[in-house]
């Protein structure tokens, strides 16, 4: 069994979506954008509804559908905007966690609670340069990095061990 603490910090999360090919998050232009066509194509079709249902356009503007148009592109930015808003996380806190590597797996803990991840749920492996990525089959991963370990010699141990156990 090889113990070593990670800790993970922002660079690692880059590192993972490089290794993964996991896709980003839309670009705030790119949402802003889509939500403003969704909504306005939306609004046009509510306006285009309550016409029809009055029997013919209503008088008050002229014709509503224009009108439905942007104030559904509006409500739609403005939610979309007040979801991206509250929804946006922090930088990632740096918490230690032991992680233990052995033939079972590879157990992580911190002082709140442990998992132990039998090596059968890992799909994937990357093996770069300065880390190793493994990913399991409901999306949960583990980054090793050599300065998770207490010397060079333990964190070639644990990619002998990750090879031996998940070729």
């Amino acid at each position: 069994m090889i113990t070593g603490i990670i800790v993970y910090d922002a660079s690692d999360l880059k590192r993972l979506q490089m290794a993964f090919g996991q896709a980003t998050a839309l670009p705030l232009w790119g949402a802003a954008l889509v939500m403003c066509v969704v909504g306005a194509v939306l609004g046009l079709g509510v306006a285009s509804l309550v016409q029809r249902l009055l029997d013919g356009p209503a008088t008050l503007l002229g014709d509503v559908t224009p009108w439905g148009a942007l104030l559904g592109a509006v409500l739609a930015v403005t939610a979309g905007a007040w979801r991206i808003g509250k929804a946006t996380a922090g930088p990632i806190v740096a918490k230690p966690q032991t992680v233990e590597i052995g033939d079972t797996g590879i157990r992580l803990a911190t002082p709140k609670g442990e998992s132990l991840m039998r090596w059968p749920i890992f799909v994937k492996k990357v093996v770069q340069p300065g880390y190793v990525a493994l990913r399991t089959e409901d999306n949960s991963w583990v980054l090793l990095r050599p300065e998770f370990f207490a010397s060079a010699d333990d964190y070639a141990a644990a990619l002998r061990l990750v090879d031996a156990n998940f070729p």
